[in-house]
């Protein structure tokens, strides 16, 4: 929440809906590596870095594993195995009230019936 008030102890940024869109492009970046033969010297690797929603809209899940085949110019990934999924865990504080109101249903149910 924005507010026009200086001494707002915190700042919000606006909510806004999320959204998938596709990277059009990206740039390959520079990693710097040590080389062992020379002390002090580094020798600069390319590395590329995708990360968006785009990516699961697209089937790529988090945890997949993925075949990546590559020519000359081209990097192709491809999802070989998707993730097991894994059931969500409820808390058995809410697994307990859950119980309950059931019991507390089934018990109203019997009295009308």
């Amino acid at each position: 929440m924005r507010t026009p008030w200086a001494d707002t102890p915190f700042f919000e940024p606006p909510k806004r809906k999320p959204y998938a869109r596709p990277a059009p492009s990206c740039k390959v970046g520079a990693q710097l590596y040590p080389i062992r033969e020379e002390r002090g010297s580094v020798e600069v690797i390319p590395y590329v870095r995708l990360r968006g929603r785009w990516l699961d809209k697209l089937g790529f899940d988090v945890g997949s594993r993925l075949k990546i085949e590559a020519e000359h110019g081209r990097i192709t990934l491809t999802v070989i195995e998707r993730p097991v999924p894994v059931p969500v865990k409820i808390p058995r504080k809410l697994q307990r009230l859950a119980r309950e109101a059931a019991r507390a249903s089934a018990s109203t149910d019997g009295e009308q019936a």
